[in-house]
């Protein structure tokens, strides 16, 4: 028994290890399916984000190598895009080749990408864009977020919510808000709404751990609770960025997503999204 992983980066964009390097983990690990889903290209320059000119080499030797092992290994292709209010990033890019995209919010306030700052960056840079483009003001900074990623589900064709409730990295021991507040719940619970009603997949995701910089999943376990109430389809991932990491803990997630009642989570067979058991061990 083994499991799936659709959230991966590889050295075409930030990622450590040639793709082929994770086809080998995988392989080794019995995984049934891994999906490559580099940072979209954006129209300024990161450390972490793949460039346009990069595409058609990483399109078609994902490509060569789906058919390569296509006995051994399902290998799907796909983008993580990031979501911009009032930026049209996927433009350019042909998103019908691809068996899947993640859909995920980094970039807020104004002129955002020419300033440069994302909500999990370094804490200091992310303090001076909070006080830049929110006056200081955490709270206004976190409904900005999820009102983006609202705007993102309601607007674009993305198959899977990324890392949920990423703003909490830089929120370790509730240093700007508490979870358990009202006006934060009924911002994720309107989101989770969304979800619902435009048919996405939230990603349970262990990678901030694994990283060692938060000690929890993306989204918090209370968040998964009200997945679990809604009937939201969920996946599993690491948002790995090396080839060790490629199912490392899923065995945890799995635990915890036992203890709240999930019974299945969703792979990508046979060009769509279904259900499968799993176990703690893998899917079924």
């Amino acid at each position: 028994m083994s499991w799936t992983n659709y959230h991966t980066h590889c050295n075409f964009c930030d990622g450590v290890g040639e793709p082929i390097n994770y086809i080998n983990e995988a392989l080794e690990k019995n995984v049934l399916s891994i999906g490559f889903s580099s940072h979209a290209p954006l129209p300024i320059k990161t450390e972490w984000a793949m460039t346009g000119d990069k595409f058609e080499d990483y399109y078609n030797t994902l490509n060569d190598s789906k058919e390569e092992f296509k006995r051994k290994i399902d290998i799907c292709i796909g983008l993580e895009l990031d979501y911009v209010l009032g930026v049209d990033i996927a433009n350019k890019l042909p998103l019908h080749k691809l068996d899947y995209t993640i859909g995920s919010v980094h970039f807020l306030g104004q002129d955002c990408l020419k300033n440069n700052w994302t909500i999990d960056g370094g804490a200091e840079k992310v303090e001076q864009g909070i006080n830049r483009d929110f006056n200081d003001d955490f709270r206004k900074m976190v409904e900005a977020y999820y009102y983006s990623l609202q705007e993102m589900i309601k607007n674009t064709n993305i198959d899977i919510v990324g890392h949920f409730d990423i703003l909490k990295k830089n929120n370790q021991n509730n240093k700007y808000f508490d979870e358990s507040e009202k006006w934060y719940r009924d911002l994720v619970e309107q989101t989770l709404d969304e979800v619902l009603r435009y048919n996405k997949i939230i990603e349970v995701n262990n990678g901030g751990i694994l990283r060692r910089k938060i000690d929890s999943f993306y989204p918090s376990s209370w968040i998964l609770e009200k997945c679990y109430n809604k009937r939201i389809p969920i996946v599993l991932s690491s948002d790995a960025h090396c080839p060790e990491h490629l199912v490392l803990g899923f065995e945890d997630m799995a635990r915890e997503l036992n203890r709240i009642g999930f019974k299945e989570i969703f792979v990508f067979e046979d060009r769509k999204w279904s259900p499968k058991k799993y176990t703690i061990e893998g899917l079924g």
